[in-house]
């Protein structure tokens, strides 16, 4: 197991270290990590966790050992404590909540399906899994309506539009980006070529600066960037 991926919270870590390893289970490993790192009381307890909870999977000693070492490295924190919600992501979550709910009805009174390990998430549900998912300043999950049927669609949130999130420990803050999304309006009225919608907050390595982090954003995006606000991991907690 790799330890020194700086760039990703400890949740995600571990649960990418499981996903990758062992035969994935609709996203169980990273609720398994997201509930050890928000229960645990210590180094020792998480480990006792992680024993349990991941019985008969063959994992070394030595590699429970590091998860619970990660997984408790940091102030315990729910990690829906380090996500703020703007009034549009509230909105956005409240509707996809709804919607789910509306299918879920539909499904049950249909006779289709049952919801007996199906609960509809609550809105601190999908704030906590935001830093677990979270790539490249977005987060995109679909939930379950019933135990055998999806939601129709992805929520998708997006950073510093949507919400707005702690800085990871070796990381500064982006804020206020400008991008440069060109300016020909033929290109903004066809949905074919209108440019996506990028985050308007991202979290980059201290030791960036300057062109490394124009290069980093064109190179991640595909879009140009013409400015942006820094802001330290002091400063922005």
């Amino acid at each position: 197991m790799n330890n020194n991926k700086s760039n990703e919270n400890p949740v995600y870590k571990v649960g990418i270290y499981l996903e990758q390893n062992f035969k994935p289970s609709n996203g169980i490993y990273m609720n398994i990590a997201s509930y050890v790192h928000d229960n645990a009381s210590d180094e020792q307890n998480a480990r006792q966790m992680l024993e349990t909870l991941l019985d008969g999977m063959g994992i070394p000693s030595s590699e429970l050992q590091k998860m619970a070492e990660l997984l408790t490295e940091r102030e315990k924190e729910p990690t829906s404590n380090w996500i703020t919600l703007t009034a549009r992501g509230k909105r956005k979550i409240e509707d996809y909540i709804r919607e789910l709910q509306a299918k879920r009805k539909e499904i049950l009174d249909a006779g289709k399906d049952t919801a007996d390990e199906t609960p509809i998430p609550t809105i601190e549900d999908i704030m906590s899994e935001i830093p677990v998912f979270e790539e490249n300043g977005q987060y995109l999950n679909t939930w379950g309506a019933t135990d055998n049927y999806n939601a129709d669609y992805e929520l998708s949130l997006i950073r510093g539009l949507d919400y707005t999130a702690k800085c990871s420990p070796g990381h500064k803050l982006l804020t206020d980006i400008d991008w440069d999304e060109g300016d020909d309006p033929s290109d903004l009225d066809d949905p074919m070529f209108a440019p996506p919608t990028l985050p308007t907050e991202l979290e980059v390595e201290e030791s960036m600066y300057g062109d490394e982090i124009a290069d980093y954003l064109s190179d991640t995006f595909g879009y140009l960037v013409n400015g942006w606000a820094e802001t330290s991991r002091v400063e922005a907690e």
